[in-house]
């Protein structure tokens, strides 16, 4: 508990949205990794972007969490850059991936972010990365959008008064710069995060029952609700949507997931292992949104490749998992002529 802490990287912007702090560097320790970290200019853990599109580039922007914050891999080897990468090696056009990964981000911040500052980025490709095991719990806080009546409503933009927001960056700047202040922070939020970590794990096994709670039912109408006005959002910008599925942990972990079974108690007949994917999968085909689930890629991986996926505590992807990732996505958008093949690529 006493060796330096991770210090913060974001900050609540003054409309509320959690934003990464431009040109912030550090450090991130979990328990799997130590990797530095450095945040750019428009407050992305990405290369430098300019905002104006370049002239004939083709832009993808990516909307996740913290898979593709990444923190736990070198820039280089996490899924943005490596996509960006190894699309430019089979594209004759310039492609440019932009990465707007916010840990923490569910698809109602995700949207937000793209209504009020993505749009300006003019993408021509919208890639949501969806986090299955939390992002329908995210977006049941209800922070900008909400559901009435089965209709997605647009919550007022309430900023922060002057000093109201004084306050929030004094906080922000001390959790970017004071190892004591984290200290001190971790230890009075300690018994809330700790039950947050099993508020979520129940989440995941509610997800999976054959008999969902109303809860749950209304996650995914809400979750359903604000992915199809991203969709639109996209849209009136001239952009596609495409939605890839980050699977859990316990799908691709059979330890992992008897112990899940026990801790919930849990019989395999009460519940289906992949209904997350299958209702997204339902989602797409009537909303005439591309799915990518990556869940096949990853076991068929997983059958022939014994290097792990998916770090063993900190639950986010290893290098090799954000390498898996990035070649089937690319597959799909060569594949479904999101993207022209020009070269075929190397053997890596």
């Amino acid at each position: 508990m006493f060796h330096p802490q991770n210090l913060t990287l974001s900050y609540q912007s003054r409309d509320g949205l959690r934003i990464l702090r431009p040109n912030h560097s550090g450090i991130y320790k979990s328990a799997d990794t130590v990797e530095p970290y450095k945040i750019n200019s428009l407050g992305m853990r990405d290369r430098e972007h300019r905002v104006e599109k370049p002239e004939g580039n083709y832009r993808l922007l990516i909307l996740g969490d913290s898979f593709m914050e990444a923190l736990q891999v070198p820039f280089e080897r996490s899924f943005p850059h490596l996509l960006e990468r190894r699309l430019n090696g089979v594209s004759g056009r310039p492609i440019e991936v932009i990465n707007a990964g916010v840990s923490g981000w569910g698809t109602d911040d995700q949207l937000t972010y793209l209504s009020r500052y993505g749009i300006r980025l003019k993408p021509d490709l919208i890639l949501i990365a969806m986090t299955l095991t939390n992002d329908v719990s995210d977006n049941l806080a209800e922070t900008f959008h909400t559901l009435n009546n089965n209709q997605l409503h647009e919550k007022p933009v309430h900023e922060f008064s002057a000093t109201e927001y004084r306050f929030w960056q004094v906080k922000a700047f001390l959790g970017s710069h004071s190892h004591l202040y984290q200290l001190i922070r971790l230890g009075w939020h300690s018994k809330e995060i700790e039950v947050g970590g099993q508020q979520l794990s129940a989440h995941v096994a509610d997800q999976l029952r054959k008999e969902p709670t109303e809860r749950i039912n209304r996650g995914w109408r809400l979750t359903f609700e604000l992915l199809k006005k991203v969709k639109c959002c996209g849209t009136d910008m001239g952009a596609k949507t495409l939605i890839f599925l980050i699977p859990m942990s316990i799908q691709l972990d059979d330890e992992k997931l008897d112990k899940f079974y026990m801790d919930h108690h849990l019989s395999k007949s009460s519940v289906c292992l992949e209904r997350p994917q299958q209702l997204m999968r339902e989602f797409g085909r009537t909303e005439g949104i591309e799915i990518v689930d990556l869940l096949p890629g990853f076991r068929e991986f997983q059958a022939h490749d014994r290097r792990p996926l998916v770090l063993k505590h900190d639950g986010h992807w290893t290098e090799e998992g954000h390498s898996v990732a990035a070649d089937i996505v690319l597959r799909e958008l060569v594949g479904k002529s999101f993207v022209e093949k020009t070269f075929t690529p190397l053997a890596r």
